[in-house]
């Protein structure tokens, strides 16, 4: 409901530049102030796997390339996802739920998994961007380490991107949406409303 209220904005305008600047800067502003994150994720993706086959009726085995698309990115993402928090809470998260705040988008590939995409963006190679909350039982370093142990662990994480703290949460989140809304992974996004994790 905080998230809609902030998208106030009269629906007859054209969606021109002006707009998209609204609509990003309500986004950098929802984010800043509902969710508690502290740590910036920005990783990369496998472009292409190879994979084989099971061997059906007698055939042999095959290997078959598969290319990364916004939907395997997604699954990839809740993948990562499910490994962090239980690589930071162990069984509070299985038991309670315990869980850390992320804040996904996902940028790049080609494809028609959103609108209003420019050409350069389509070039990129897919990636996301991922505000995550710095538990706080443990310090940077191994956290950071620990975010890429749980990357690479994925079916399709790759071993370029870069880690760091959140300078402003405002500007980080509005980063994430530079080309378009569309870019938000709603999916993987989770805010912890009732404290902080701890």
């Amino acid at each position: 409901k905080k998230l809609v209220s902030r998208f106030s904005i009269p629906l007859d305008l054209p969606f021109t530049f002006a707009r998209k600047n609204q609509l990003t800067d309500a986004w950098g502003e929802f984010v800043s102030t509902n969710a508690d994150v502290d740590v910036r994720a920005d990783l990369t993706f496998k472009q292409m796997r190879e994979v084989e086959t099971p061997p059906l009726y007698g055939q042999m085995k095959t290997t078959q390339r598969v290319f990364l698309t916004h939907a395997l990115a997604v699954v990839n993402i809740s993948q990562f996802c499910e490994r962090l928090n239980y690589a930071c809470y162990r069984h509070a998260y299985k038991r309670y739920g315990k869980r850390i705040n992320v804040v996904s988008a996902i940028e790049g590939g080609r494809g028609d998994w959103r609108e209003n995409r420019s050409s350069s963006d389509m070039d990129k190679r897919f990636h996301t961007h991922l505000l995550l909350s710095l538990p706080a039982h443990l310090p940077f370093d191994d956290f950071s380490a620990l975010v890429w142990k749980c990357w690479l662990g994925t079916d399709w994480g790759y071993g370029e991107g870069k880690i760091a703290m959140i300078k402003t949460k405002y500007h980080s989140a509005a980063y994430n949406v530079k080309t378009t809304l569309d870019a938000i992974d709603l999916q993987n996004t989770h805010f912890n409303t009732d404290s902080r994790a701890t």
